[in-house]
């Protein structure tokens, strides 16, 4: 490696100007020098350095189009909503992202990708000084990882007071620059993760960037769940100052948001064997990207009061094309669960497509109107991924593997038409497909 090109990939990883790219930039150039010298001989070896100096230019200079490049919002780039192939381990993997080796043991908790390839995992790993929380990147959309610097946090393991020690629970990026880690508290990135600060923040339930803005869902009391208030704020992404929006009163056991461009759904479930009259999930909708929010009925009922076909919503997905999807769990024990879509923005849904028996289901992610996959539990011991690819109308078990021991909802989402990824139940490989969940490949943290 000669000096110039020493020179030019110290620029390429310098985190202040970072590039989000999907292969190696100088390898790009050096391959078309390549090609070039086949079809004609070089003039002169000024000409080639002027070349590849130009060239990277064009690399590292910001775009004069947009640079966030979020898939939860449908302005996406067209290199994130482009099919991309299924990775293979005897492929030749891309530059690896700056960084050191993987923690030992380390297992996930969640995920986080702006692009089919850019991604975070946020986990933790045996260590001798608390918190053990572990940061990861990847570039290649989880076959290879690499170590980095965390939020000096906990994960809630059972035995940490959350109460006294910051702890966080999910990790978000809007975009290669700006990541947010956030439960108990909350921290902030502007540099990829290379650095964390923490900010004042309340308990913050849920939390998702699309566009330009970051949307948040924070309680505003203590000692809950059963029966927490919530108020959802927003912010510009990179920026500490939140605004409250204009919401009904938002009371639930939970709190799961989702975002598609402008739309946003907000569901909070509650306990429905707490004995309430409806213990029904609180449904609030938002069409002005967060600002203000309407309340709607639940989707998945009511049917009738005690009747065993009562279903609640327990998880929901968007899509690029502005479908809803909404997982209704059953209340009663040996009944199917079921999905609600959503064609029109949330205002009505279709009929209720069941799931296969035998199964609990607890998450449900969507490629396309017609391509859903759901996550779910078989006899506590099988975690299964099934699939349709016909809109509700018949299901197939596509991957099936060890369950954890109390099974959870996980990470499961598209970040393309095509591109969706899966955190195995206990946390130690990544599942990926890029045929729209009709095969999954697993990889190990590393």
């Amino acid at each position: 490696m000669d000096e110039l090109e020493q020179d030019l990939r110290r620029t390429l990883h310098d985190p202040a100007r970072e590039v989000i790219a999907d292969h190696d930039p100088v390898a790009t150039v050096r391959t078309g020098m390549h090609r070039r010298r086949r079809d004609r001989a070089i003039v002169g070896s000024a000409a080639t350095v002027t070349a590849l100096v130009a060239a990277v230019a064009l690399l590292v200079l910001p775009s004069s189009g947009s640079s966030r490049g979020m898939v939860a919002d449908p302005k996406a780039s067209a290199t994130d909503t482009a099919s991309t192939p299924a990775p293979s381990r005897a492929a030749t993997p891309i530059a690896r992202p700056p960084g050191g080796p993987v923690p030992t043991g380390f297992t996930a908790t969640d995920l986080s990708f702006v692009s089919a390839t850019r991604g975070w995992a946020l986990g933790t790993a045996p260590c001798t000084t608390a918190p053990c929380t572990s940061l990861l990147r990847t570039a290649d959309g989880g076959a290879s990882w690499t170590g980095g610097p965390a939020p000096k946090a906990y994960l809630p393991d059972g035995t940490t007071d959350c109460s006294l020690l910051p702890c966080v629970t999910g990790i978000r990026f809007a975009d290669g620059l700006h990541g947010y880690a956030y439960g108990g508290a909350l921290f902030t990135t502007g540099d990829g993760g290379s650095t964390w600060t923490r900010e004042t923040a309340p308990y913050v339930e849920a939390l998702e960037p699309s566009g330009n803005d970051v949307v948040r869902v924070v309680r505003t009391m203590d000692g809950c769940p059963p029966g927490c208030s919530y108020l959802v704020e927003r912010a510009t992404v990179g920026s500490t100052t939140w605004a409250r929006s204009a919401s009904p009163a938002l009371r639930g056991n939970a709190a799961l948001l989702r975002r598609n461009a402008e739309d946003a759904y907000l569901f909070l479930p509650k306990n429905p064997a707490g004995g309430a009259g409806d213990a029904h999930a609180q449904v609030a909708v938002s069409h002005d990207r967060g600002r203000t929010w309407t309340d709607r009925p639940d989707p998945c009922g009511p049917v009738q009061q005690d009747n065993p076909a009562e279903t609640d919503a327990a998880d929901a997905t968007t899509t690029p094309d502005g479908t809803l999807v909404v997982l209704c769990k059953a209340r009663s024990a040996g009944r199917p669960d079921a999905l609600r879509v959503s064609t029109d923005r949330g205002a009505t849904f279709g009929p209720a497509l069941g799931l296969p028996t035998g199964a609990t289901a607890f998450a449900v992610a969507a490629a396309s109107r017609d391509s859903v996959v759901v996550r779910t539990s078989r006899a506590g011991s099988t975690a299964e991924l099934v699939r349709t690819a016909d809109g509700g109308r018949t299901f197939t078990t596509v991957l099936r593997t060890a369950e954890a021991d109390v099974p959870t909802r996980g990470f499961l989402a598209f970040t393309t038409s095509t591109v969706g990824t899966w955190s195995d139940p206990r946390g130690a490989l990544v599942w990926r497909t890029a045929d729209a969940g009709a095969t999954w490949t697993p990889y190990a943290y590393r």
